[in-house]
């Protein structure tokens, strides 16, 4: 017995394939019980920080990127928590930078990128630390990394897609990404009004893996193929809905207040990616500690934690130690090792 296939079923089979490509590489997580983690903390002077935008441990050292301040990055040790030295005297003038920074460690050298003057320095020299320029990019970027093959990827307000990468000289190489769409009203929106709603909060690279990104309400997963870096999949942490007002590069978008804060950081090891997350809604007075939830490199959520002090940045120490710096006025330093 053969069976025939009309034009209705053809299309409803049609649709199930279009739906199992899309199920492939994106998906809302499950529901998950959250569990209690307990971080040892190490107090150190709350007169050095003004508003740290972001941390980088290495060996027994916690960089502080501080967005106030005349001196804007701390070396902090992992070890008593007091300050080791500090370096990025904001200014324009002769080993000076303006911020924000961003910090940018790979395995033998560490970096600065003044956003502002699009400009990457090296940093060397202890205990008088010295900014060399070293390339100058040609487009504005908001956060950079080390793709471990002499090449940077870089994220910010590109006129077409997601990601550009330059080489070592700051020649552009190539670029790449879309914007996701997991809100119906987006597939018709503006790529200027979609990247401002969708800028990097967080990431991380493993060579072994690829990279792992998150903007306030989307996790995205990318890895290394012969033909360069490709959307593995995208993982919904949140629904979300924005205003926005349509105006070119200087499009606004605002989060509905209905809907969760999203995204604060994010920071990867090897074996795993955690999420930093604020659950809290936005049109609510009360407020709860940030969570850390974990997945692994293909997406799946493992875990959601409660810390038992709120954590306001995070990185992952090269042994594997899940670093946080807490939120409160006096900041602490906070471990926890899986």
């Amino acid at each position: 017995m053969i069976l025939r296939t009309d034009g209705s079923v053809k299309r409803i089979l049609c649709i199930l394939l279009v739906l199992s490509t899309i199920w492939g590489c994106s998906s809302y997580q499950k529901e998950t019980a959250k569990e209690t983690l307990a971080f040892s903390v190490l107090p150190i002077s709350s007169s050095l920080l003004g508003l740290p935008i972001q941390i980088v441990a290495f060996d027994s050292v916690l960089l502080v990127n501080d967005y106030y301040g005349d001196t804007l990055v701390h070396c902090l040790s992992l070890r008593t928590g007091g300050e080791i030295t500090k370096f990025g005297v904001r200014g324009s003038g002769p080993n000076e930078v303006m911020p924000p920074l961003h910090l940018l460690k790979t395995p033998d050298s560490l970096f600065v990128l003044s956003r502002p003057q699009w400009i990457l320095y090296t940093v060397s020299g202890t205990p008088r630390v010295h900014l060399e320029k070293k390339m100058r990019l040609p487009v504005a970027v908001s956060l950079l990394f080390s793709l471990g093959d002499s090449s940077y990827l870089a994220s910010g307000m590109f006129p077409d897609k997601r990601f550009y990468i330059f080489d070592s000289a700051g020649k552009e190489k190539s670029r790449f990404g879309d914007y996701p769409n997991f809100w119906s009203r987006e597939n018709d929106l503006p790529i200027e009004v979609k990247r401002m709603f969708h800028q990097v909060r967080g990431y991380g690279f493993s060579i072994k893996n690829g990279f792992a990104l998150a903007d306030s309400h989307v996790l995205s997963l990318y890895r290394h193929t012969s033909s360069g870096y490709v959307l593995s999949k995208e993982v919904l942490l949140a629904p979300y809905e924005y205003d926005f007002n349509v105006n070119g590069i200087e499009s606004i978008t605002k989060l509905k207040p209905s809907f969760a804060t999203g995204v604060i950081d994010l920071a990867v090891s090897d074996e795993f990616i955690y999420v930093l997350f604020d659950s809290n809604i936005k049109d609510t007075s009360s407020k709860s500690k940030n969570e850390i939830w974990r997945y692994d490199w293909d997406g799946n959520l493992l875990n959601k934690y409660v810390p038992n002090v709120d954590i306001s940045l995070i990185t992952v120490h090269p042994d594997g130690t899940l670093i946080g710096l807490t939120g409160e006025e006096e900041s602490k330093i906070a471990f926890v090792k899986f």
